[in-house]
């Protein structure tokens, strides 16, 4: 659709897999998304049980995860943020590109007064090797490639 954005992560080491949906294998993103940059307006916590919490001013309201097998969009929710809606994924492993078609029609706004975090974890990991947002001195980078090179958060 017209609306729909494309959020564009690009990481060092992207491992090309032909056999996975998306493209590729061994890693898993989690972008979260705070759309009105009030401190506190949003979930701190993040994905997976044992995720550690961001500060106050980081609360997100909507999630994207991607891995081989897909991408999904997540919403703030009580008790627990909720799965909406499945996402159109690609890859480019040779660029180290991954690429999400976002819903327009769900993320409303100016994408420029958002605020962002992306998390990448290796496959086999539960905690983030690295992160990329306004927290990281929260969450240190101490994992091996890939690791986040650039995120180009969202282009038409």
């Amino acid at each position: 659709e017209s609306d729909d954005l494309i959020l564009t992560v690009t990481l060092a080491g992207l491992s090309a897999d032909p056999g996975a949906a998306v493209g590729f294998s061994g890693v898993a993103l989690e972008v979260y998304i705070d759309m009105n940059g009030l401190a506190g307006s949003g979930a701190t916590r993040l994905l997976g049980d044992r995720r550690p919490r961001v500060a106050a001013r980081d609360a997100w309201e909507f999630a994207v995860t991607v891995d081989g097998r897909g991408a999904a969009l997540w919403r703030v929710g009580q008790p627990r943020p909720a799965r909406i809606e499945d996402l159109v994924a690609e890859s480019t492993p040779a660029r180290g590109e991954i690429r999400v078609r976002l819903p327009g029609r769900r993320l409303r706004g100016n994408p420029a007064g958002w605020g962002f975090l992306t998390l990448s974890t290796p496959d086999g990991w539960t905690e983030p090797a690295a992160l990329l947002g306004a927290a990281a001195e929260e969450l240190p980078p101490s994992g091996p490639p890939p690791l986040l090179k650039a995120a180009r958060l969202f282009t038409k």
